[in-house]
């Protein structure tokens, strides 16, 4: 997403019972982006691929996710950054390669666990980064609440 954009740049269309999970070969493309994934995207395996395919990626881990904390980061006080560590995620049968676990405090809410493959950006940026995502989810939201759309036509 660029700066200032609230829409996504590209998307496909799909049956309601497919998962989005399926389409990331399409969409996952450019090696100059940075892609963020909600936690439903949570996949070990594919997060190692795209590692080692040059791809960057941000995302968010669910709290049972089992996180082996390798080595931490120094972070701001003031910024909100409760820690940043490098981490490898997974159990004994599979473990990632090195990653980033930024925790974000939220107020009123649970704290913010943002992996990411970033090592060039700073823990304040990629909480950034994902929060930024949030914009797609409302014009979406905005899309099916608001508009009667019976037909999308796509270039590919």
């Amino acid at each position: 997403m660029n700066e200032g954009w609230v829409h996504p740049e590209e998307f496909k269309l799909s049956h309601a019972s497919e998962h989005d999970h399926d389409y990331l070969d399409v969409f996952v493309n450019n090696t100059l982006a940075t892609y963020v994934f909600d936690r439903g995207y949570l996949d070990f395996a594919q997060f190692d691929q795209m590692k080692w395919d040059g791809y960057f990626f941000v995302s968010r881990i669910k709290k049972n996710t089992v996180v082996h904390v390798q080595a931490h980061q120094k972070v701001s006080k003031k910024s909100g950054v409760i820690s940043d560590q490098l981490v490898q995620l997974g159990s004994t049968t599979y473990l990632t390669s090195l990653f980033r676990l930024v925790t974000i405090e939220r107020k009123n809410q649970s704290n913010l666990r943002i992996i990411a493959n970033r090592f060039d950006l700073s823990a304040e940026e990629i909480g950034e980064v994902y929060q930024s995502r949030w914009q797609i989810e409302l014009f979406f939201k905005h899309i099916k609440q608001h508009m009667t759309i019976k037909t999308f036509f796509l270039k590919v």
